[in-house]
């Protein structure tokens, strides 16, 4: 049964035998308020005993339903991501990061080109032109001036050796006189004294040059670049 608290309407659901025979002291639970309630049959019943005076109520059970979210309203569960939608931005981030280093290594002549320094940084990657292998060294090359009547006639003299473990033919050298500002004023190109080395060979050179240019004042010797070929051929 529904009592009802004289003192704030505060309503209560109790079974009806609590009250039987003479009603019951009850205290508002919201108010604290305290009165006798009786059963609504008991009449002019005696009133109940002392021990009786203490008991609370408890308001009537209801059955709550959450409050329904509102499209957006704060703590909404986010929906749960698919699993592509998760890969996309790094899929993204990879094709452009393999478009750069694409573009860096097609256009590696132009921007070497643009930017000489760039061309360590190449070969640091792995990515420069391989240097060309060294075959031969030029050693102990050596100058000596004489006359020849009213010519002064100087002498150069040196060794070529063979750097590599396999027979190599021996290419044309090339001897640059250069003024005290290291720029060249005059060259010559001449034959070795054999057509190829064997493995780890050396052979000595000699050439000359009849009166050099007065402002000579050095000379080095190295290996010639091969002539182009001929137009039309």
């Amino acid at each position: 049964m529904i009592v009802t608290c004289p003192n704030c309407a505060t309503r209560y659901q109790i079974e009806p035998d609590a009250l039987v025979p003479n009603g019951r002291y009850l205290r508002c639970v919201k108010c604290s308020h305290q009165w006798l309630e009786r059963p609504s049959a008991a009449g002019g019943a005696e009133a109940p005993e002392e021990d009786n005076f203490d008991d609370l109520l408890s308001p009537p059970r209801r059955t709550r339903r959450p409050p329904a979210r509102r499209p957006g309203a704060r703590g909404r569960t986010p929906p749960k991501r698919s699993r592509l939608a998760k890969i996309m931005p790094w899929a993204a981030l990879a094709a452009v990061l393999v478009g750069i280093l694409g573009g860096v290594v097609l256009l590696q002549k132009p921007i070497v080109s643009i930017f000489p320094p760039a061309a360590p940084l190449y070969a640091m990657l792995g990515l420069g032109e391989p240097a060309p292998v060294q075959r031969f060294e030029v050693r102990n090359v050596i100058t000596e001036q004489r006359r020849d009547g009213d010519n002064v006639v100087i002498e150069v003299k040196g060794e070529v050796h063979n750097l590599t473990n396999e027979v190599q033919s021996l290419p044309q050298l090339i001897a640059v006189l250069r003024d005290v500002n290291e720029r060249e004023i005059q060259f010559w190109k001449f034959n070795g004294p054999v057509p190829e080395l064997q493995p780890g060979q050396t052979t000595e050179f000699t050439t000359s040059i009849t009166n050099p240019p007065a402002n000579a004042r050095s000379l080095i010797v190295n290996f010639a670049a091969p002539d182009p070929p001929p137009a039309g051929g």
